[in-house]
């Protein structure tokens, strides 16, 4: 066979087959020539499907492919001008980054206040501050008003120092409904303000309303130890150790920690403070911890409670340093010490040990040197002028001693040590009866014990 016949026989077929699709009478050329366009292959007509976005008349926003930045206002302002009423599409809002502000537009013009306001309760909860600050003032300005909204937005003004704005923002949250986090929240803000008195009479209704939310009994245990009601703290931090939660039984314990330090019942403290950090290892339990034990003399015991604690304030750094100086480690001391700016509140107080430290070594040249900067720029700091009357002291300098002595109680007439080691000054210039002045001073501020005052008497009457 011809195999130029076999070739003609295969175009015949491929034309015949074109042929099938028919053409109604009825179409007109215009629509005759677009039928007969070729289509893309369907792998072809997936990716512009995938690139176009789906397509729907009742949704014209939806066949916006991806929307570029510079595009979103335009969007807005044709949503605003009533041309996009489709921009509640859920195509749309993939479209848009969740984090970015067009996501928060998104939802103001889908009406949906309460997908906002939860997004941003929800950067609240994983303590991404700033996020929920954004997103909640977003739904509290445009009237979602519900209680958790006015709770977390006014914690985060409380915390900005904005406790006007806050106390407005959580009574009007009160006023859909009181919960016992919402008086917590008002109460904390009023003692923030300085409004002690009220705070504690809404702690009080909270515990009537709400007894068994004990975060309550912790806050209320707060304000009593700062208004240094003692045995009112005691009373309701022992409360939170009737709590099923180990976290707040441990705060129990925290508190009536720092309730006995403050008092010095230093073994009452410990043994509270360890039923604690059998329950929870908090810093302030740690803190606490090791403070107490620097109380009894336990140094490395305290120090080894002091490292445990995770991003150690100042606070803690500076106590290290100091039992590190009672351990003879001066110059590990004076690397924390050193690390204090000048805008710190502990600044002078470190300087004071750092020369305390020289001076445990024998180096007076630099405590000296130390203290007398420190004068320089701070002329009252009383302790500084104690300080360096102690090394004239000891270096039988008297009248140098005496005139720094009489200075620090000039600046600190209130400071009982002062009396006592300027009363052993005047017992080495062999003036008597200053000397028993200054004691009974001394006696009179400190209180110490019958066995000390025994002992600074029988100096006295050793002086001829």
């Amino acid at each position: 066979q011809d195999p130029h016949e076999k070739n003609t026989k295969k175009n015949s077929s491929l034309s015949s087959s074109s042929k099938k699709k028919k053409i109604p009478k009825n179409t007109s050329e215009k629509d005759k020539i677009i039928s007969k366009e070729k289509k893309p292959p369907k792998k072809i007509q997936k990716r512009i499907l995938k690139k176009e976005g789906p397509q729907s008349s009742s949704h014209p926003s939806a066949t916006v492919s991806k929307i570029p930045t510079q595009y979103w206002n335009h969007l807005f302002s044709a949503v605003d001008q009533g041309l996009a009423p489709s921009i509640s599409s859920p195509w749309v809002f993939q479209q848009a980054d969740k984090g970015s502000p067009h996501y928060r537009r998104l939802l103001l013009h889908a009406g949906n206040l309460k997908k906002l306001a939860k997004r941003g309760q929800s950067f609240f909860l994983k303590g991404n501050l700033e996020e929920a600050e954004t997103w909640l003032s977003w739904a509290w300005k445009r009237g979602y008003h519900s209680h958790p909204v006015a709770n977390n937005l006014a914690i985060l003004y409380g915390n900005q120092g904005k406790e006007k704005e806050a106390l407005q923002i959580i009574q009007e949250g009160m006023k859909k409904k009181v919960t016992p986090e919402s008086l917590n929240t008002y109460a904390n803000l009023l003692r923030k303000s300085g409004k002690s008195k009220e705070a504690a009479k809404i702690y009080l209704k909270c515990i009537r309303q709400f007894p068994h939310f004990y975060p309550t009994y912790y806050n209320l245990g707060e304000l009593y130890l700062l208004e240094g009601e003692l045995d009112k703290a005691e009373e309701v931090y022992g409360k939170l150790l009737e709590s099923p939660s180990k976290k707040l039984k441990a705060l129990g314990y925290e508190g009536l920690g720092k309730v006995y330090y403050f008092e010095e019942k230093w073994d009452k403290a410990i043994k509270v403070l360890k039923k604690g950090l059998d329950l929870d290892k908090q810093n302030i339990l740690l803190q606490y911890y090791g403070f107490t034990l620097g109380k009894l003399g336990k140094w490395r015991e305290g120090l080894l409670a002091l490292e445990e604690i995770k991003n150690p304030r100042e606070e803690v750094l500076y106590n290290k340093a100091l039992f590190l100086i009672e351990l003879n480690e001066g110059k590990k001391a004076r690397k924390i010490l050193s690390s204090f700016s000048k805008d710190s509140p502990y600044y002078e107080s470190s300087q004071l040990a750092m020369a305390h430290s020289y001076e445990r070594e024998g180096n007076f040249f630099s405590a000296l040197e130390i203290y007398e900067n420190l004068l320089k720029k701070n002329p009252n700091n009383s302790q500084a002028y104690h300080n360096l009357a102690l090394i004239y002291l000891g270096g039988d300098e008297l009248q140098k001693a005496l005139q720094y002595f009489s200075k620090a109680i000039q600046l600190s007439p209130m400071e009982p040590l002062y009396y006592k080691n300027r009363g052993i000054l005047y017992l080495k210039l062999g003036k008597k009866g200053k000397a028993a002045q200054d004691f009974k001073q001394y006696f009179q501020l400190a209180s110490p014990p019958k066995e000390e005052e025994k002992q600074l008497l029988e100096l006295i009457n050793q002086i001829k």
